[in-house]
């Protein structure tokens, strides 16, 4: 799901009381905290091509970074 489609799911009290740009906000910071999550489990178990993870992890990091 996306911002804008969770947005629009939402009703209109609820998107005043929260505000566009105040949920943007939380939206992007959960999607980061997310990512840096999966990326420290690529770090901690690796995966079958990449055994120490960094790859991995890299690339998850990377996708931040768009």
């Amino acid at each position: 799901m996306s911002f804008n489609e969770w947005w629009e799911s939402i009703t209109e009290p609820e998107r005043k009381i929260i505000g566009r740009t105040n949920a943007k906000y939380v939206w992007v910071c959960a999607q980061e905290a997310e990512r840096e999550e999966c990326a420290k489990v690529c770090e901690t178990y690796g995966n079958d091509n990449d055994t120490s993870g960094e790859t991995c992890a890299a690339a998850i990091r990377a996708r931040g970074e768009k």
